[in-house]
């Protein structure tokens, strides 16, 4: 009779701090994406152009300033990421945009950007995570 006997020890330590490092780069590099695309879906007008069509994203005129104010940040302890428009450098008209409602006096219809940008972005997510934890 022929006996055999094995031990192993697996240390999980190592592969979950890579598996949290790949996280947050990639949800970063995911909330970076949607950013992109939103900003992108943002057209310049000139001001005879008065409103982009209802539930198309809404135009941008003179410097810009809704592209710019649609900023990202990820919060590494959390694993989640934050995509919209900055209300410090924009005040709550991205809200009014987005959802529709008032803003200084005038009422807005629905001109989504940021639920678009996501819909165009999601199915390329989960090829973002592929390869990350080498």
């Amino acid at each position: 009779m022929i006996g055999f006997g094995c031990k192993t020890k697996f240390d999980a330590g190592p592969l979950r701090r890579k598996a949290k490092r790949a996280e947050i780069r990639t949800i970063t590099h995911a909330a970076g994406s949607v950013r992109k695309t939103a900003i992108r879906s943002i057209k310049f007008r000139s001001k005879k152009t008065k409103h982009s069509p209802k539930g198309t994203p809404p135009y941008t005129h003179g410097r810009r300033k809704m592209r710019r104010a649609i900023l990202y940040a990820a919060d590494r302890s959390r694993g989640y990421a934050v995509v919209g428009p900055s209300r410090r450098l924009f005040g709550t008209a991205g809200r009014a945009h987005e959802l529709g409602g008032h803003y200084k006096g005038q009422h807005f219809t629905p001109r989504p950007t940021m639920w678009p940008a996501l819909k165009t972005t999601a199915p390329r997510m989960p090829a973002m995570w592929g390869g990350q934890i080498t």
